[in-house]
């Protein structure tokens, strides 16, 4: 039959008696079911697994049977972590397989070339009882790697005689990546597995330089590439803290061989310090990263006058880092008093206005204010 944990704690249960094999489904929503060398979990090849999380897996070695080449999950965790860990059959000979997941490092984080990092987060451990050759897929849950940059991927790692070694099919990128399911080769030895960084092998372009500057509080980001192929797209991305990265804008790639330049503009005004990458995507789909840069706004004030000594009757002036809504602009002598207000709209972050003076406004020293939403702010002018 089926199996559901949803107790009111996590504790869940205590294997004991032997072997406790489900031939139907496993439902994980709240409970850890605790397992040791004796009392075993074990999943018949019909079982599906639905669910599996931080408070619901299987704590301790588990079994796994298949007879099929689908992907087999085996729900593991430990210490309040989840791991799971897939298996996938190079046959459809019937299989069976253990699985145990360690939240604590591996005693050896021996890396051996190209692989630079170990993961010292967890490890699992995967053997053959039975059967066919497989294939290892280990999922990350929502934490990055310690050690890994963008500029990396993420591979599955099999633990040797003295080292971890690659062995993998399909990475995770980029490697500062948080969540996605790393897949090794069809392995015919098991071990022990866990994820191992690598510098990234994706070079669909040549990124010669990447810089941004802000003008008027908008950022202009110029990058320059050389042997461009197969470049699907430029995503730009924008963050506030330098690691959540959100898309603002794409750039249609020309895919030379030449150097080549581009060029994108943030829409969005500029108030405090903002960081931004350009995510390069190959036709493939594999992804390369630029160096992350960060732009920091500089001091300026909400009322600009471009023309301060007037010698016709127009100013113009500049609007900039406000928030929404109705501002007056208003014009006072040197004694004073007032002799013209103009009523302003601004609906964006920088608005500039030309302003027609008025006939009875003569030669002389004169201020111009800006009034509205809690701010005020004051500019000398002199028209002749």
């Amino acid at each position: 039959g089926s199996l559901t944990m949803n107790t009111s704690g996590v504790t869940g249960a205590i294997l004991a008696g032997g072997v406790l094999k489900v031939n139907g489904d496993l439902n994980l929503t709240q409970g850890i079911i605790n397992t040791d060398a004796t009392n075993v979990f074990e999943l018949g090849s019909a079982s599906n697994v639905v669910g599996g999380s931080n408070v619901s897996y299987v704590s301790g070695p588990m079994r796994r049977n298949t007879d099929a080449t689908a992907a087999a999950l085996c729900p593991v965790g430990k210490g309040g972590v989840y791991g799971g860990v897939t298996i996938t059959p190079a046959t459809a000979a019937a299989s069976v397989y253990k699985a145990e997941f360690f939240n604590v490092a591996n005693s050896n984080l021996v890396a051996a070339s190209p692989l630079t990092v170990i993961s010292s987060a967890s490890y699992c451990d995967v053997s053959r009882v039975s059967g066919s050759d497989a294939a290892i897929s280990l999922g990350l849950y929502g934490t990055a790697i310690l050690g890994a940059t963008a500029a990396d991927e993420i591979v599955v790692a099999q633990l040797g005689a003295t080292n971890w070694q690659s062995v993998s099919a399909t990475p995770i990128n980029p490697g500062d990546a948080t969540t996605g399911t790393a897949v090794s080769n069809v392995l015919s030895s098991f071990g022990s597995f866990t994820f191992g960084i690598k510098p990234s092998s994706v070079v669909p372009v040549t990124l010669l330089s990447f810089n941004g500057q802000m003008n008027e509080g908008v950022v202009k980001l110029t990058w320059i590439v050389v042997e461009e192929k197969n470049v699907q797209s430029y995503i730009v991305e924008e963050s506030k803290d330098g690691k959540y990265f959100y898309t603002i804008g794409n750039v249609k790639p020309q895919n030379v061989s030449y150097t080549n330049r581009y060029d994108f503009s943030s829409t969005s005004f500029i108030k405090a310090n903002t960081f931004f990458r350009v995510k390069v995507v190959n036709m493939d789909g594999k992804i390369q990263y630029t160096k992350v840069i960060q732009i920091k706004p500089t001091a300026k004030d909400k009322l600009e006058v471009f023309n301060n000594i007037v010698t016709v009757k127009l100013l113009r002036i500049q609007l900039s880092g406000l928030e929404k809504g109705n501002y007056t602009i208003t014009i006072s002598n040197a004694n004073g008093v007032l002799v013209q207000n103009n009523l302003l709209n601004i609906n964006s972050e920088v608005f500039i206005q030309n302003i027609q003076l008025s006939d009875r406004i003569s030669k002389g020293v004169y201020f111009v204010r800006l009034l509205g939403m809690n701010t005020t702010e004051t500019k000398k002018i002199i028209i002749q």
